[in-house]
């Protein structure tokens, strides 16, 4: 009677993309950050260890920002406000941002306005534009009865401005929806290159 092969026990599944071999990583806090973190951790339905991994993770890749940011304490100090004016309005409504369009609008304008608060000063080069715009509108031939086909009225220096930062916007909306998908995939793949020589290791 031929004997049994021995069946070969299955190995190791191999672990999803981005997830490489795991090291122990001993480390203590303070009971105010733990409570915290296991907050964080019941809110995102993560487990502890998840969570603190994913916000030492997001340190490295938001560094470049916190940098930016340092550079400029003003800018920092806006987006402080917008995020203050985003959760004060949205208790206030009991609507969020980013599902009530009239709670956008509002909070959009409002924070417009809380920009212009340190709106710099006209320099004399942006003086000399407002002055050779009132002169383009004092020639301006609008709808008057002489003219047949009326002309354009001329855009303002800030007018001018603000139509080319929308042009600017829709730039950076356009590189934003290349980048991210072809930065998301170089990151894949660099896992999967990290997670396969771990298991060669």
């Amino acid at each position: 009677m031929a004997a049994r092969k021995k069946r070969k026990k299955p190995g190791p599944q191999p672990l999803p993309p981005g997830e490489g071999k795991r090291v122990p990583l001993n480390m203590r806090t303070t009971k105010e950050v733990r409570q915290k973190l296991e907050e964080a951790a019941a809110a995102s339905g993560r487990s502890l260890t998840q969570e603190v991994e994913n916000r030492i993770e997001r340190s490295f890749s938001q560094g470049d920002s916190i940098y930016a940011l340092a550079q400029d304490p003003l800018m920092a100090l806006k987006i402080l406000d917008l995020l203050h004016l985003k959760r004060n309005y949205e208790h206030y409504t009991k609507k969020k941002m980013w599902d009530d369009r009239e709670v956008f609008e509002t909070i959009l304008v409002a924070f417009e306005e809380m920009l212009r608060w340190d709106e710099p000063k006209t320099n004399a080069a942006f003086q000399r534009k407002l002055k050779a715009y009132e002169k383009e509108m004092a020639n301006w031939k609008g709808d008057g009865l002489l003219v047949s086909e009326p002309e354009p009225r001329p855009l303002s220096p800030i007018e001018k401005a603000q139509s080319f930062g929308k042009m600017v916007a829709d730039a950076e909306r356009n590189l934003y929806s290349e980048v991210v998908p072809m930065r998301e995939e170089l990151e894949t793949k660099a896992r999967i290159l990290q997670r396969l020589k771990s298991e060669e290791d």
